[in-house]
């Protein structure tokens, strides 16, 4: 949809909402007020996004406090809500990781839930590692001082049913001559960045089997592009490589878009 229709939906959504909140018996009030406030935030009104995000934490506190898919969904649209300023990207990257921590492993095969928090937080990692102030009089850039980023313990990685960290330390690069991910930017966004997760077979002698796309954003064209370079490539095994790596091995594009 265009995105002034999305933003009137947004808006509208508010509006409705404020009109009831505090005494309607229903949680769809959250995910009204949750999609508008990530709507809203994707389009440069964060701060705005972030009170639409903190009226959605009081009726799912009031309604429904345990319900904790919808409490990852807040948590994501509080991050977006800070992505805006530079200076609290580190803090939107705790949100994601405490939104992911929140829905916990996949609830399905391939979950796209889970497939989209991990694409977030892969964008949000994205913006805090090149966040850069540009020295007009030298015409240099000058990396910001910033807060460093949370870490996440191997007890929180498991939580999130992330892969298992050996298979990717021992699968690295595709052999020479892979083909690079090239997709041209198009659309527009307040989001500089993209990002995608592909979980992929491997075949025992390194070929992409079966690629599907978990999460991705801002937009289908950014999956298409990396689906179309993954299903050429081909790893280099190591000999020891055991059989469970070759089973859904997980692969993260972040696409820069400056």
């Amino acid at each position: 949809a265009p995105v002034l229709k999305k933003s009137q939906r947004a808006e509208a959504l508010d509006m409705a909402a404020k009109a009831i909140e505090g005494t309607w018996g229903d949680a769809l009030i959250v995910d009204a007020l949750v999609e508008a406030s990530l709507q809203l935030s994707t389009q440069g009104r964060s701060k705005k996004g972030a009170d639409l995000a903190a009226r959605a934490n009081s009726e799912l506190n009031r309604l429904l406090p345990t319900d904790q898919t919808r409490r990852a969904q807040i948590l994501l649209a509080r991050a977006v809500s800070k992505l805006a300023d530079r200076e609290t990207t580190a803090s939107a990257y705790s949100d994601i990781i405490d939104a992911r921590l929140a829905y916990g492993p996949m609830r399905q095969t391939d979950d796209p839930t889970w497939g989209a928090l991990s694409a977030w937080q892969l964008v949000i990692r994205g913006i805090y590692q090149i966040g850069r102030d540009h020295d007009v009089a030298t015409g240099s850039n000058i990396t910001r001082a910033k807060d460093a980023l949370r870490d996440i313990t191997p007890e929180e990685s498991a939580k999130l049913g992330n892969a298992q960290p050996d298979c990717q330390k021992l699968i690295t690069r595709p052999k020479k001559g892979w083909k690079e991910i090239e997709p041209f930017p198009r659309g527009s966004y307040s989001m500089n960045l993209g990002g995608v997760h592909i979980r992929t077979d491997l075949s025992p002698d390194g070929r992409v089997l079966n690629p599907r796309v978990l999460g991705v954003l801002p937009d289908s064209y950014y999956a298409e592009a990396s689906l179309k370079a993954i299903s050429t490539w081909q790893y280099d095994l190591p000999a020891n490589v055991p059989a469970t790596c070759l089973k859904d091995f997980d692969i993260t594009v972040v696409f820069t878009m400056y």
